[in-house]
């Protein structure tokens, strides 16, 4: 008689069998032949002749948006829609935007039979020749390494080492230290799984065509788990023909077990298990068990919150944007990109003096910086760029931009361009830099009782790119 666990093993077995590549996709639309899209293409240069006459990044980039968004609502006229898309494709990753680039990459592959990982290296190494500043390979290595990991997981290691190559590349010249070392290691990562995809091949083919194939199921068990990390796919097979002590944690795994107790002891065993291996293998037992420690540490006290903890940062650093609520941003590559009418915030609610540091840059017009008590900072006002609007802190708590307002002239700040900006605000004093210059200081007399949290927004007219927001203090 079967266990309640030995039969949902079973059932998973039959899924996991099915063989290391994931299903086909959908059918989608063929490609339009290429007298058809070249009639489309003259007829969308003939329109925007001037946009593309354009050789800035930002008009390329402006550009890329309009045609991805007119793609989006042609309706009726798919080789528009591929001409559009396409288009959208080249423009953005002339303008070293690697993030709209596949943007648009994605409704291409979603939509039509093209080859999404051979696209996304292709077009990604365009971004990456096309990048002049190290912000831009800072972009291009970030998104990089997102789309590696796409290309693991859908078995195209060809695509995989190519991406992980060329993300290590753009680290480098980003001059990152934090971003190469990752890109590195993660390259080193990419070329074992591939290596061990290789070997794996025949022992996935003969459980396709023998399920019960118990040697077969721990080989491909092992690379789905060790080497891929994919463990929804791989603990089935493990569970049931693993070895020892990876069998055993593979079992009580898939009986997905609810108690703190029981959990510390499954992730401490995989913790245990990997200082006996080596390589990806080492690697991808402890995020095993940094998974089952986090899901752990909601119900833990004491040293074994304080262990559980400290392992979950050891496998998963703490991210750039962890301290920000992103409700109304969208990470692109290495900076965050705040929607239009939206606001990042910060988890933390701040009570007294505070200092607000944020690196960000705007298309056009309006970064907003918002404070306590209906306090702002406007930078590049849409009506009027050359004044600097502020607001006190003497407003209403929930109402944004509530204060007194003040006008100081300002010099414009120039478009898609990155700066440094700057807000002190303290019992007596109310000063604005950008880029380590005041431009705005006040004397006064403030109270900042209220408790809040500090944002960056962005208004209708335009996003705001975000690359880092701090917020110190001053107590």
């Amino acid at each position: 008689m079967r266990t309640r666990l030995q039969s949902r093993i079973a059932v998973l077995l039959l899924v996991a069998g099915a063989g290391v590549t994931d299903a086909a996709p959908p059918d989608r639309a063929p490609v339009p032949p290429d007298e058809v899209q070249k009639k489309i293409e003259a007829d969308v240069r003939g329109l925007y002749r001037a946009e593309y006459a354009k050789k800035f990044a930002a008009d390329q980039r402006a550009l890329a948006a309009r045609l991805l968004q007119l793609g989006l609502d042609t309706t009726g006229d798919p080789a528009a829609r591929y001409v559009l898309f396409r288009e959208a494709t080249d423009l953005a990753a002339k303008a070293a935007d690697p993030a709209l680039a596949l943007k648009a990459v994605s409704h291409l592959a979603a939509e039509f039979r093209v080859d999404g990982p051979a696209l996304t290296a292709a077009v990604l190494e365009k971004a990456a020749a096309a990048a002049a500043v190290p912000s831009a390979h800072r972009a291009v290595a970030a998104t990089a390494l997102v789309a590696v990991d796409e290309a693991v997981r859908a078995d195209r290691y060809d695509e995989a080492v190519r991406l992980a190559g060329l993300a290590a590349r753009a680290a480098a010249r980003a001059k990152d230290d934090g971003l190469a070392k990752k890109a590195a290691a993660r390259e080193k990562e990419v070329k074992e799984v591939a290596a061990g995809y290789e070997l794996v091949k025949a022992a996935d083919a003969r459980l396709r065509t023998d399920p019960t194939d118990a040697g077969a199921a721990r080989a491909v068990g092992r690379f789905r788990c060790l080497l891929k990390g994919d463990w929804d796919g791989g603990l089935p097979l493990l569970a049931q023909t693993g070895d020892g002590r990876l069998r055993d944690l593979a079992r009580q795994d898939l009986g997905s077990p609810m108690k703190p107790d029981e959990r510390m002891a499954l992730a401490d065993g995989y913790w245990d298990l990997a200082g006996a291996e080596t390589g990806a293998a080492a690697t991808q037992l402890r995020r095993r068990a940094g998974h089952v420690y986090r899901l752990a540490l909601p119900d833990l006290g004491g040293l074994a919150r304080e262990r559980a903890g400290r392992r979950v940062e050891e496998v998963d650093p703490p991210g750039p944007w962890d301290h920000l609520e992103l409700g109304g941003g969208e990470v692109v590559g290495d900076f965050v990109r705040v929607a239009r009418e939206s606001q990042v915030r910060t988890k933390e609610e701040f009570t007294g003096p505070v200092e607000m540091r944020v690196v960000a840059r705007t298309p056009a017009d309006d970064i907003r910086l918002f404070g306590p008590s209906g306090s702002c900072v406007i930078f590049n006002w849409g009506a009027n760029p050359n004044e600097l609007r502020l607001t006190r802190p003497d407003g209403r708590p929930t109402v944004l931009e509530s204060g007194s307002l003040i006008r100081s002239p300002v010099k414009p700040l120039k478009p898609d361009t990155w700066y440094t900006l700057r807000w002190r605000l303290t019992a007596t004093e109310f000063t604005v830099w950008v880029d380590d210059k005041v431009v705005f200081t006040e004397k006064g007399k403030y109270t900042l009782g209220a408790k809040a949290a500090l944002m960056v927004g962005a208004t209708s007219a335009n996003t705001v790119d975000v690359k880092s927001v701090t917020v110190r203090s001053l107590k």
